[in-house]
């Protein structure tokens, strides 16, 4: 730590008398009393001069923020700070610089009149100038003894008590928030060009501030310097630190600091209401009262201002006429004495009657761009409500109303956003965003990656959601489909957008990279059960769902609900955590994965006589449970009405992971099973409890393709590791799904899948999704001579003869809408259209009964099952001369029809063509084995005759290890005696050689054998 000499140098000439002892201060190296002494004479006669001064600082500490994920690297003792971005595509790539000064040299009740902040930039790859903003900081920080080597640009690891990007002091006291504690509106900004030399910034702003931190010397934190971020590349500038020694230390940071001292002061009333020390001259021209010199801000004199900004909506101001989807600017006029803090934007399409957030926390810049959504309205009107910095508000509307019409976009249904309404949290609603997935890993993981939450999640699809490119064909050719329809996607795969209110269009152009974190950690641990019961759901729930827009009743469609506030909710109540923690027994439920995995298509509403008949356009759903809406997929729904959903739920211990018993009964006890581990890193909360029944965050599923797809897509972003490990738990929970059994029946074979889960198999979503049994027969000699349900790898073709058997469903169009969709009747991939399910014959799970599938949608179709049985037999031919079969169940996750679909139907961006490349040069979504079994022949003659030596002989196929006995006997009838030789083969053919001879000249054979189911 170096010391702090504050340099002094005259502003002005001392009036006669007034002479200051600056005894002890030097300047420049040298006495400064002969200087003042001088100064005194030539001051003589000029009593009318006001006294002021000026003080020249360099920092009492410095040090710059390096952006890192776990928060270890900083310069506290190096040369040089930084601020702006390094290089393109680097999620660690920005750097903000800190500096506080020591004010004691400037007397506590001085006033502060101009603050020059000079730093030496010596070092950009840069090729444009660039702003830099100063900040001022909320809360202390350290300066360690880290120092960098070379440029230093990169940072070194961070010594105890220095500033990093999560530490205020490391490693014990973290920022609140990551990057630091700074307020986010500037105290001042300067261009910082290309050349190397001296910037410097001189603000009002930072006039502000010294004044403020001489009254309030313990908030005294200094500022930091933010340079050119966000999207921008290799804009960061290198400064010199107070540590500098190049020119004698001349390229230290310099803060000079103008002042009039206390005694030519006082307390000057502002129409603002605020207090100011000022001169009595000084308090005239700003308008205000002057209390008196030496009258003080402590307590504030001034009466407080109580009005509200002077606010004006410009536009759309009535008359207008908007477009939905297409942006246009709000502008507006708003001034207050102390300033605008934040302005909030509200929308009213019933006149006035009611209103709904458009953009909260907005500065004052005067317009802002708004893409109206696709609700159309003649009667539309704008609230702002602009707030000043003493929290005083005002508002203002619209005077008269305006109209917004729908786009002019083609689509075979023209649906507006009010026909995908449905019940929850709605966009904008809540009061803080949801977090990023990063933030969870800095302690939910890298401590280790077979149980931790962030390493297992990662591995999941629910991780790259949004990132999904079936997802994204498939959202395309929904909005070509009817018009909005996006936002049903949208709001499961990109719901940290959708909530914040960005899946205005529906296309997803409007979200931010940022947006794109999948099904993330805080969308989950801030759910609420929509239904609130009393004595067992936390008790704030019920004001929380009082308080919100549209709450709902039913676990389908993404109708979240989340808590306003940022409280972590799970279902433990011995959580170890540094953050607010909400014990909930939701979490636990069924019903809260149900929230997205029953799907409904709110166009279509169910009538009496079971038809899916679309609703009036432009108007949201009537009700909205699984039994009514159109149906996409109803797995929970088929959860709810199986045997799983009971108290004892089903023994299966292939499922269970660490429950004792072995038994399964909601989605969480297969989907995350439990494990022994711990919830968070153990090294940094050693209070947090070894867990026998932590639940693994993997929500294994079926996939096995398109994760490896992301790998290659997104490496930066998608780790393969996890990645992988995730495909080989998706490919164990494929093939513990079903058993699989073969059957003798005549000449025939019969082959039983037994269906394993707690819902259809296969479930989820419809287009593409398959099962199929592949039965292969062959010949002794291996010569295949017939096979069912051939893929084939190459072209992704899987034959559908006669006997093939394929778990699938297919919806399509039923006759009452063909003319509105402008499609034929019958199965369609077209899935926002769809509103019949035409064929299902996937297998029901345990439980099933027709009339309770039935009410929810979810009844075999073209096929049927027996009440109770979740088991599906098909048999199958035997070729003539067949000895054994191969028989294989395989799952598919989507087909090449669906992917030739998405293609095909595409006409508006290349989703599709760059889905079916992917398809295409990486194995075609290969199916994945799920089960085998190996069927031979019981018994086959092959040839029947005789040896050189006139001796019979019988040559035939059996099963090895079948024992089977042969008998002869020389006369039939009753006198027949029945001799045997009983034989258990080891190996195909087997050939018998009778040795004996007949006694009457005659010889009958028969052969017996047990045939093993």
């Amino acid at each position: 730590m170096k010391s702090n000499i504050p340099l002094l140098k005259p502003r002005e000439l001392l009036p006669a008398g007034r002479l200051r002892s600056l005894a002890g201060f030097h300047l420049k190296g040298r006495h400064f009393l002969n200087l003042c002494a001088a100064l005194l004479v030539l001051a003589v006669g000029s009593t009318q001069s006001a006294w002021a001064d000026s003080v020249t600082l360099t920092p009492l500490k410095d040090n710059t923020l390096f952006e890192e994920k776990d928060g270890k690297l900083s310069n506290g003792a190096g040369t040089y700070l930084f601020a702006g971005n390094t290089k393109q595509g680097d999620s660690e790539n920005t750097r903000r610089a800190l500096l506080q000064f020591d004010l004691s040299a400037i007397p506590p009740t001085a006033t502060i009149t101009n603050v020059r902040l000079t730093l030496y930039m010596s070092r950009t790859i840069d090729g444009s100038p660039r702003s830099h903003t100063l900040h001022r900081v909320l809360a202390s920080w350290g300066e360690g003894a880290s120092n960098a080597p070379d440029q230093e640009g990169k940072g070194t690891d961070a010594q105890t008590g220095d500033a990093t990007w999560l530490h205020r002091f490391f490693n014990t006291i973290r920022w609140t928030q990551i990057g630091g504690d700074y307020s986010t509106t500037s105290s001042g900004s300067a261009s910082v060009g290309t050349s190397n030399g001296d910037y410097s910034w001189s603000t009002p702003g930072m006039v502000q501030d010294v004044q403020f931190w001489l009254a309030n010397p313990a908030a005294n934190f200094g500022w930091l310097v933010r340079g050119a971020e966000g999207n921008l590349i290799e804009t960061a500038r290198q400064f010199h630190s107070r540590e500098s020694t190049v020119s004698g230390g001349a390229r230290r940071p310099r803060l000079q600091v103008d002042f009039i001292p206390p005694a030519q002061v006082g307390a000057c009333c502002l129409p603002s209401g605020n207090c100011s020390i000022t001169t009595a001259a000084e308090c005239a021209t700003l308008g205000g009262t002057f209390q008196g010199v030496g009258t003080s801000c402590t307590p504030n004199p001034c009466p407080p201002d109580t009005n509200g900004p002077a606010l004006t909506v410009l536009k759309p101001n009535g008359g207008e006429v908007l477009v939905g989807e297409q942006t246009t600017n709000i502008t507006w006029s708003a001034t207050d004495p102390n300033g605008v803090a934040s302005l909030d934007i509200y929308v009213s399409l019933d006149g006035g009657a009611t209103y709904d957030r458009v953009a909260v926390g907005l500065p004052n810049t005067g317009w802002f761009a708004w893409t109206p959504a696709d609700r159309p309205s003649p009667n539309a009107r704008i609230r702002l409500i602009a707030r000043d910095y003493l929290d005083n508000t005002s508002q203002d509307q619209s005077d008269s109303a305006f109209t917004i019409i729908s786009p002019t976009v083609a689509a075979r249904v023209p649906t507006t956003l009010r026909d995908f309404d449905l019940p929850g949290t709605q966009p904008l609603e809540l009061n803080s965003s949801l977090a990023t997935p990063q933030n969870c890993a800095s302690c939910h993981g890298n401590y280790n990656p077979n149980t931790e939450p962030w390493f297992t999640w990662q591995g999941s699809m629910m991780a790259h959601a949004s990132i999904d490119p079936l997802f994204e064909a498939n959202l395309a050719i929904a909005n070509q489909d009817a018009r909005n329809s996006g936002d049903l996607c949208l709001r499961c795969h990109i719901h940290t957008g959708w909530v914040m209110g960005r899946s205005v269009p529906t296309d997803g152009r409007a979200m931010l990279n940022s947006d794109k974190v999948g099904v993330s950690c805080d969308l989950c641990h801030r759910m609420v059960d929509p239904i609130f019961d009393t004595g067992i759901s936390p008790p704030q729930d019920a004001a929380i769902l009082a308080a919100m827009l549209n709450p709902g009743t039913n676990f389908a469609s993404a109708m979240v609900h989340l808590d306003f506030q940022s409280s972590r909710r799970g279902p433990f109540s011995d959580a170890v955590a540094p953050h607010e923690v909400t014990v909930s027994p939701f979490h636990r439920e069924a019903a809260f994965c149900g929230t997205c995995h029953d799907v409904s298509n709110p166009v279509f509403e169910r009538d009496a006589g079971g038809v899916y008949q679309p609703n009036d356009l432009d108007r949201p759903a009537t009700d909205f449970g699984p039994h009514k809406l159109g149906v996409v997929e109803r797995t929970y729904s088929e959860w709810l009405h199986s045997e799983f959903n009971t108290p004892a739920g089903v023994h299966l211990p292939r499922f269970a992971g660490n429950k004792p018993d072995g038994r399964v009964a909601t989605c969480q006890d297969c989907h995350m099973r439990d494990v022994a581990g711990y919830g968070c890193d153990p090294n940094q909360h050693p209070a947090t409890p070894l867990r026998q029944d932590l639940p693994l965050h993997d929500l294994t599923g079926h996939s096995t393709w398109l994760p490896l797809l992301l790998v290659n897509l997104y490496s930066n972003q998608v780790p393969g590791t996890a990645i992988t490990a995730g495909v080989a738990r998706a490919t164990s929970m494929l093939q513990n799904a079903a058993d699989l059994a073969i059957q003798d029946a005549g000449a025939r074979i019969k082959v039983f899948i037994t269906n394993n889960c707690g819902h259809k198999l296969p479930t989820g979503y419809p287009e593409g999704r398959r099962m199929w049994i592949n039965a292969r027969f062959y010949h002794a000699d291996a010569a295949l001579l017939a096979e069912s349900a051939a893929y084939d790898p190459d072209t992704g073709v899987l034959t559908h003869d006669a006997q093939a058997k394929i778990y699938e469903v297919h919806p399509g169009i039923d006759q009452n809408i063909t003319n509105l969709v402008g499609l034929p009747e019958g199965p369609s991939l077209h899935f926002v259209l769809n509103n019949k399910i035409f064929d299902d014959n996937r297998i029901p799970p345990r439980g099933f009964t027709n009339e309770a599938f039935a009410a929810f949608g979810g009844a075999p179709a073209g096929y049927s099952y027996e009440d109770g049985q979740y088991w599906d037999s098909t048999l199958y031919d035997v070729p003539p001369r067949a000895t054994r079969a191969e028989v294989r169940l395989y799952f598919q996750s989507t087909s090449k029809e669906f992917i030739e679909f998405l293609r095909d139907e595409n006409r508006t961006n290349t989703k599709g063509q760059e889905l079916y490349d992917l398809w295409n040069n990486h194995g075609k979504c290969p199916p994945t084995l799920m089960q085998s079994a190996t069927w031979q022949t019981p018994f086959l003659l092959e040839q029947l005759g005789f040896t050189p030596e006139g001796r019979f002989q019988m040559s035939f196929h059996c099963r090895p290890g079948e024992p089977y006995t042969i008998e002869h006997t020389d006369r039939l009838g009753d006198a027949a005696v029945w001799q045997s030789v009983s034989h258990t083969p080891t190996n195909t053919p087997t050939t018998y050689v009778d040795q004996t001879v007949s006694t009457t000249g005659n010889r009958f054979y028969r052969v017996t054998y047990a045939v093993t189911p």
